[in-house]
């Protein structure tokens, strides 16, 4: 056994994260048909609109999984900044840090899922509320700039590529990692890549603000849509009935409650 700061790896963590990755992948495939079955033959006609954008962002978190799981399928060596990739594209170098961003990539997809659906939800309490359709290029703008706000930090992490090292020279420079380092050396079927903060101080400084600033963005444009559209649903001098927006109300409330938890348990799992 060897320890790396506040988390303990051993050698039987190497060979079961694969397998766990492996099958959160598999569970998630399988989860994921059984709720699009049930969307496309249990969902009302009304509802199918709203429908398309859950179904979306299904489709985003079973991708994401499948990178996550299979692609890549990572190994962090937290607290360094360094990772092992035992995927089908790993093997490289090269082919780890297109693994990293790809990683990056599949979970900005299922952010952006989420803000769409949160959005397309304010413009239909919107059209029932003033009898206004709002229009397509509206729609098309604000998605647009969903896409690239989520896209910012993926280009900081393909600038992170600079910083690359080869993992065994990464891992043998710190004091921490020598015994890992060996563990990798008798393993050739261990790949992996590692990123030097030291090369480049800037570079690690702009990725995270960049994350930071950009996830705030995202959620504060999630916030502003749900309060807006529960503001629209309180409105009791509305056209629309009481039993509208009660119904109303209460799905946008489940809907709030319900996507950022499954986004949650994707992330942490």
């Amino acid at each position: 056994d060897f320890s790396m700061g506040n988390l303990t790896l051993d050698v039987f963590w190497l060979h079961f994260m694969p397998i766990y990755s492996h099958a959160i992948g598999g569970l998630t495939f399988l989860i994921t048909v059984l709720v699009l079955y049930l969307m496309i033959t249990k969902t009302p006609n009304h509802g199918k609109p709203l429908a398309r954008y859950l179904m979306m962002f299904q489709m985003c978190i079973l991708v994401a999984d499948f990178g996550w799981g299979f692609l890549i399928s990572p190994i962090f060596f937290f607290p360094e900044t360094a990772l092992l990739c035992t995927g089908v594209i790993c093997g490289t170098e090269t082919s780890g840090h297109i693994g990293i961003v790809l990683m990056y990539q599949f979970v900005n997809q299922s952010a952006l899922a989420i803000a769409c659906t949160f959005h397309y939800k304010y413009t239909t309490i919107v059209r029932m509320k003033y009898g206004q359709e709002v229009s397509n290029t509206n729609k098309n703008l604000m998605r647009l700039f969903f896409w690239v706000v989520l896209e910012l930090p993926v280009i900081g992490v393909v600038t992170a590529g600079v910083c690359q090292q080869e993992l065994h020279e990464f891992l043998l420079a710190e004091v921490r990692t020598k015994k890992i380092a060996k563990k990798i050396e008798v393993d050739s079927n261990l790949h992996g890549t590692g990123y030097s903060i030291h090369r480049y101080v800037w570079i690690p400084i702009m990725v995270a603000s960049l994350v930071a600033t950009c996830l705030t963005i995202i959620i504060c444009c999630c916030a502003f849509f749900i309060l807006q559209t529960l503001r629209l649903l309180s409105d009791k001098t509305s056209t629309m009935s009481d039993r509208t927006r009660k119904l109303q109300r209460g799905l946008t409330i489940t809907l709030v409650v319900q996507v950022p938890l499954i986004y949650s348990v994707h992330l942490f799992s």
